[in-house]
């Protein structure tokens, strides 16, 4: 078994195990005197270490007495914080403020969208904000044109929230959906980059719908907020090494289907970048093709989306910024 010189223990490990060693009383009374980013942070150790009777030797071999004392961590943990700070500020210090974002995400966008039609607009662009970018996006579809707006609006704005806020939000969610915990800490939501993110993924005539209502009331931030957007036609811009190496990751029928109601100037830049014979097979597709669903049309748009941004992540290619010119070397 490693020692705790082999292992080089940090300050707050000892510190953890000397804990361990107190019993709850004594080491509720030592953490009485930390802050509580000392007693997240020594819990967060307290959570990982590993107690043995030979840390216990090295770290404080005055209570060699007590090292055969079978000790449960995790309760070990909330029993003694709670009676040092109370057993609410314990569960914020332990992180229970993080099942708030978990559980607006886990909860069925058609059950919150229904809790969300009585809530004022920003109470729901504080939430909508902090969900997964398809919940986001069924919820906004799902309300009134003018809630949308607004909704919008304030999400673009958002900045820093009070923890009064999220309190009182979170009191409202737990009555009417969690019945558990608060959270305690002060949350960075919004903005336009999430905004863009949503709007990406709705369908494209509550897209419009929704910049159209903005640009009325805000023409400039609606021209931010454009700018931050990705939609299938601003695949364009890629250089041709790099949409080559796109087609590459791209299935056949979703991209007829993609092109359905591409630009004339998108579907010569593909055409551009593959064979020949693979290009009249597409214009042969193309031409042949019934009516579909416009919601099909999209999805398979927003595959392909998803496929470049993941390859621009692995840096396979570049996407350029909108209103940027790219210079390639």
């Amino acid at each position: 078994m490693d020692s705790a010189k082999d292992r080089k223990l940090k300050g707050p490990e000892k510190a953890a195990i000397f804990l361990f060693s107190l019993g709850e009383e004594l080491a509720a009374q030592f953490i009485k005197e930390l802050s509580p980013e000392e007693i997240k942070r020594l819990s967060d150790y307290m959570k990982k270490v590993e107690v043995s009777p030979e840390l216990f030797k090295e770290v404080n071999k005055e209570i060699k007495q007590k090292l055969s004392l079978p000790i449960e961590g995790k309760n070990f943990i909330k029993n003694v914080i709670s009676k040092a700070v109370g057993e609410k500020e314990a569960e914020y210090i332990l992180g229970k403020e993080s099942d708030f974002l978990r559980k607006i995400n886990e909860i069925n966008p058609d059950i919150l969208v229904n809790f969300l039609r009585h809530e004022n607009p920003q109470t729901i662009a504080f939430i909508v904000s902090n969900l997964k970018p398809e919940n986001a996006s069924t919820i906004l579809a799902n309300l009134p044109n003018g809630v949308k707006t607004e909704v919008i609006l304030r999400m673009a704005q958002l900045d820093t929230v009070s923890v009064d806020i999220i309190k009182s939000i979170d009191e409202v969610l737990k009555e009417e959906i969690f019945k558990k915990e608060v959270i305690s800490e002060v949350r960075k939501v919004g903005g336009l980059e999430k905004v863009a993110e949503i709007l990406n993924r709705v369908e494209h005539s509550t897209q419009q719908s929704i910049l159209e209502e903005i640009e009325k009331t805000n023409p400039e931030l609606a021209s931010e907020i454009k700018k931050k957007m990705f939609v299938f036609d601003d695949l364009v811009n890629i250089e041709d090494r790099g949409m080559q190496i796109l087609l590459k990751h791209i299935k056949m029928e979703d991209l007829v289907l993609a092109l359905k109601t591409a630009s004339d100037a998108l579907k010569d830049k593909i055409f551009k970048n593959v064979s020949e014979r693979v290009s009249e097979m597409i214009k042969e597709d193309l031409e042949i093709m019934g009516a579909v669903r416009l919601s099909e049309v999209e999805k398979a748009q927003q595959t392909i989306i998803d496929t470049a941004k993941l390859l621009e992540s692995e840096g396979k290619l570049v996407i350029p910024k909108k209103g940027e010119e790219e210079v390639f070397v």
